[in-house]
């Protein structure tokens, strides 16, 4: 995170996120790179830098899902390379009641990839519980 903090506030907005395209959708779903760099194109260096600030310094919450006693929906792309299916299987382990749906042929933005399964996802979810 630090490298692209630096990054950010060094070269700009639009290079680090030209380096993160690849890793937040599946390579099927590069035509969606245009939108993206242009959502990306309007981020404030320091709003960008902000949040990166906020991933680096989150504190692991792995324990606490434990204690979460409601329905819980995990939604992962199938090729999410930021948050791989493996990560999602591992919240699984400590939910007490969770449901994993893996999105085929998504990345990362699996709801901008695929928004019909997603939201058929969540739809189907909601009306189980």
């Amino acid at each position: 995170r630090e490298k692209n903090i630096v990054k950010v506030q060094t070269e700009g907005v639009p290079s680090f996120f030209a380096g993160m395209l690849p890793k937040l959708v599946a390579p099927a779903n590069e035509h969606l790179f245009v939108d993206l760099r242009q959502i990306a194109s309007i981020q404030s260096a320091d709003g960008v830098s902000d949040a990166l600030l906020a991933l680096r310094d989150r504190p692991d919450g792995t324990a606490k899902l434990a204690v979460i006693d409601v329905p819980t929906l995990v939604i992962v792309g199938e090729l999410d390379l930021i948050t791989p299916p493996s990560a999602s299987e591992t919240m699984m382990k400590h939910l007490q009641r969770g449901t994993l749906v893996v999105i085929p042929g998504a990345g990362h933005l699996s709801n901008i990839e695929a928004p019909a399964e997603f939201n058929a996802a969540i739809k189907t979810w909601a009306e189980e519980i």
